[in-house]
């Protein structure tokens, strides 16, 4: 199996990904920011997941946190291999993203769908149970309001980066479909003119924990399950 590390935005968070993992067979290791690095290769761990605390963070500190956490990971020689977000969107999903595409060319998945907690991506719009994510409470949330339901406006807004929205039929080809086209157009703010292929951003995906060009996919604990690096056999139990 290959060593995998995932980056989530809490400790909770982490623990739900984690558990993905373990699940199918894999022994993981939960820690939170500020551990020594020597307990991650300390015991028979398949994976470690790595939960700080950014969620009601402001942008800005939130985006170094992420780097510094994935400078962690991989000084220890874990790659991340899973970036997790809010379902919701809630916190800073794109200030956490750009550590990741800081690699000129790379791209990233980002799929924050959960059907089984109703929430699901439809033409791009984040949706709680059939309701836009941002007319919900979340979007009324105190400490962490949703603005914008649209994904591709949403991250193109805070990245300042090309967006794209890929439809039902590149997922049904997998990861090939989604890396190898541009992306169907239409909607605010998805990918025009010369599509995403070769560009610097992430895509909005309507189906969870699909990996493809070439970065870490990116999206709800549930979705975890389909990154790769997971292991297929059901057992194991999360090890913290």
């Amino acid at each position: 199996m290959t060593a995998f590390a995932i980056l989530a935005d809490d400790l909770t968070g982490a623990s739900d990904t984690g558990v993905q993992f373990s699940r199918r067979g894999a022994c993981v290791l939960v820690v939170i920011a500020g551990q020594d690095a020597a307990a991650l290769n300390g015991g028979p761990w398949d994976g470690v997941v790595l939960g700080t605390e950014r969620r009601r963070l402001p942008a800005a500190e939130a985006r170094q946190r992420a780097a510094e956490g994935i400078a962690w990971l991989a000084g220890a020689g874990w790659p991340v291999r899973y970036k997790k977000i809010d379902s919701t969107l809630r916190g800073n999903p794109a200030a956490e993203l750009e550590p990741l595409l800081a690699e000129p060319g790379r791209r990233v998945v980002v799929a924050p769908a959960f059907p089984l907690a109703g929430r699901t991506v439809e033409g791009g719009v984040l949706k709680v149970n059939g309701t836009p994510v941002h007319q919900t409470e979340l979007g009324r949330d105190r400490l962490s309001p949703v603005p914008e339901s649209h994904l591709p406006t949403l991250l193109q807004r805070a990245l300042g980066q090309p967006v794209g929205l890929v439809g039902p039929e590149a997922l049904a080809r997998g990861a090939g479909g989604v890396a190898g086209s541009a992306p169907p157009g239409g909607g605010r703010g998805a990918g025009r003119g010369g599509g995403w292929r070769g560009a610097r951003g992430a895509v909005p995906a309507a189906a969870g924990g699909l990996a493809a060009a070439g970065g870490p996919p990116v999206g709800a604990g549930g979705a975890a399950r389909g990154a790769r690096g997971a292991p297929a056999a059901p057992a194991g139990a999360v090890r913290r």
